[in-house]
This record gives C-alpha cells, structure tokens and sequence, in this order.
C-alpha cells in the first residue's frame, strides 16, 4: 500500500480518530504480515497527525451530510466494515474529524481513476547534494546535514572532520533544491539554513564584527555578545543584532515578491542598501521590496516552521502554497492547470526529501493527481 491508501482506507481513518487497543492490534498485526507497507504506514500516521482539523468551520448538516458520505459512498457493502464505522463514529461530529482539512477542502473517499491529472513541469536543474567548500577543499554529504564549526574543523554530527584550509578566510555552503542544513558557527550560533540557499562563513570570527553572508534563508538564534554586534549581509539588505532569534528570506523572489525580515525574539534593526532603516520588535515582519519597507505583526511560526520540516498555513490561498512547494523543490507547475483556483490551505504539509511524497499527499487531499513532466526548454 502507498502512503495515500492508507489516508484512504476507512479502517486507518476510524483507528487514527480512536486509537483503540483493537485497531492498534490488527495495525501491528497488519504490518507484521506486510513489511513493505511499514514505512508508507508510519508515513500516513505523521501527515495524518500534521492535519489540523477545521471541525468548528462546519454545520451541522454538513457534518451529517459527510458522515453519510464514509459511511454509504466508500463502504460499499453492508457488512462488518459498516457496522465496524458505525461503532467507532457515535455521532456526526466524528465525520468532521475525518475531513482532512488540509488542504481547506475535504478528503475526496472516492476511487481515483476521474481524478483531473494536473502536470508540473519538471525541475528546473537536477537535484545536487549539500557542498562545503572551504578554500579549494569541496565536500559533499548526501541528505540534509548537520554541521558544526570546532576550533580550525567542522566536523558532522557523525563525527566526519572536514579541516578549513589554511588562510582560508571564509568557507562557503551550499544547500541544493529538496534539502537543508544546520550549522553551529564558531560562536556557537545556531543557524539553519533552508532549500536553495548559499551561505558564506568564517571559521573562526576576528575582529569587533561578525558578519556572515546570505542568499535564500536562513533561521538563526544569535548568541549574545555585546561587544561584537552579529550581521547578516544580503545583496538587497543587511540586519544587525546582538542575540535573538529570527528569520532572513533573501531569495529576492519570494511568493509575495518580496524578501522578509521575521523576528521570533530579540531585537534587531535592518538597513536596505539605499540606507532605509527599521527596527523590529517580536513577532514583527519586515517586508523588503526595492527601497520599500514595510512592518506586519504575524505568526511567526508561519514563516519559521520550515527549520521543523514542514510548512504550516493558515486559510492561504492554494496558489502561495504551490508557489512555497515549487520553491523548495524548484518545481514550476502547468500554467494551463487550473489547482488551487478557489481552495485554501489551513494546516501542514510535510516537506520530505522525496518530492514523490509531497504530491502524493496533496493527491490525496484535493480532487486532482499530480505527474512531473519534464521541461525541454
């Protein structure tokens, strides 16, 4: 079974609502007789669990109407699977549960064959590995890493020792489309550095400043130090900070077509390279386009979850969420399809490394597939 036949299977669905001993023990003893299914079960139960549930935005009869929908369209007959849904849902309120909100529209509990196939263009370049280049020394790990700046190393949390070369000055890395990387710089600031992004750091910091350089985004708690005030320089803007924890998207095409500044706590301030300046306070964004600032009080998890390893929305309009997804995965989606026109996104999607994943659960939660088509221009 795929990750989406489980989400689509009534008795996963009535067991993940009701976790009884009963359903935990045909599960296990399901997967004892199916090995192969264990990892797309254990992957079903993590998106079922990142589901934020929208029960309250539904009426009554909707609930009615929904709880009729599982209980007479997907069960087809009569017997022990309807008697079974009917035990475990005890009233209607349970058919609201059983929506995946998702995606703002419920989960479709039909067969899959009329589904409209909605193409994506292929990637844009082929997927790489994570780089560090340190002088004229490159080093490649496979999947997301962590790394750590120790004395003149950096070293993996593995225990790999990756030495800076002599007089090198600041070492370079690279994180391709699909992936991520954590980083714990010479100061002991924690930094994490997300899907195409490239980022420029010393080995060790000298001097009264110190400064790293960006392009994409990163999430940083900044250690403090007084005396050495902390910068992030980007082509467009820089922000200045003593310790805090905040987020820099420096992408310069951003789904709103701007780059952004959110502040988790602390203080810092942000200069434009025009000398524009703003200072933010907690749970404040700056947004940056050209010479054009402008601040917002928001949920910063919205904008900070990536570090997590998913995206979390709240009523956003399908088409940001795609245009999220094909950043991350340097995806372009079919100018002719017509996906997410009217739908929005309340809740998480999971951001595996395997794109495969990702459309397989966003197939199973809107009323379209998904093919990767290649682009051959």
């Amino acid at each position: 079974m795929k990750i989406k036949d489980f989400l689509t299977n009534e008795y996963f669905i009535v067991w993940m609502l009701s976790k009884d001993a009963d359903g935990a023990a045909y599960w296990e003893d399901y997967i004892k007789r199916n090995p192969a299914d264990k990892e797309a079960f254990y992957q079903a139960q993590f998106e079922f669990n990142k589901v934020h549930f929208k029960k309250e935005k539904l009426s009554e009869v909707e609930k009615q109407e929904l709880f009729s929908k599982i209980i007479n369209q997907y069960v087809p007959d009569q017997g022990k699977s309807r008697s079974f849904l009917r035990k475990k849902m005890l009233y209607p309120v349970a058919a609201g549960l059983a929506i995946l909100f998702s995606i703002g529209v419920y989960l479709q509990l039909t067969a899959t064959d009329s589904k409209k196939v909605e193409p994506i263009i292929g990637r844009v370049g082929e997927t790489k590995e994570i780089q560090l280049i340190t002088g004229e020394q490159e080093y490649v790990f496979k999947g997301n890493t962590v790394l750590k700046v120790d004395g003149s190393d950096i070293r993996d949390k593995e225990g790999g020792t990756f030495q800076a070369e002599e007089g090198t000055t600041y070492n370079t890395l690279v994180v391709p489309y699909g992936r991520q990387s954590e980083l714990t710089l010479s100061d002991g600031s924690h930094l994490w550095l997300n899907s195409g992004s490239t980022l420029r750091f010393p080995t060790k910091f000298s001097g009264i400043h110190r400064t790293i350089y960006l392009e994409g985004e990163i999430y940083i708690d900044v250690v403090e130090d007084k005396k050495r005030p902390f910068t992030v320089e980007t082509s467009q803007f820089n922000v200045d900070v003593y310790g805090t924890s905040f987020n820099v998207n420096a992408y310069g095409d951003s789904f709103d077509g701007k780059d952004r500044v959110v502040l988790v706590e602390g203080s810092v301030a942000v200069e434009t390279k025009e000398g524009n300046r703003a200072k933010l306070s907690p749970n404040e964004a700056l947004l940056i386009e050209g010479e054009s600032l402008s601040q917002q009080n928001v949920d910063v998890s919205r904008y900070v979850s990536w570090k997590e390893g998913y995206l979390s929305f709240d009523q956003t309009p399908m088409k940001e969420v795609l245009m999220e997804l094909s950043r991350y995965y340097n995806l372009s989606f079919s100018k002719e399809s017509n996906m997410g026109s009217d739908q929005t996104c309340t809740g998480k999607i999971y951001l595996s490394t395997d794109v495969s994943n990702v459309l397989e659960t966003l197939s199973a939660m809107v009323d379209s597939s998904f093919k990767i088509e290649e682009n051959n221009n």
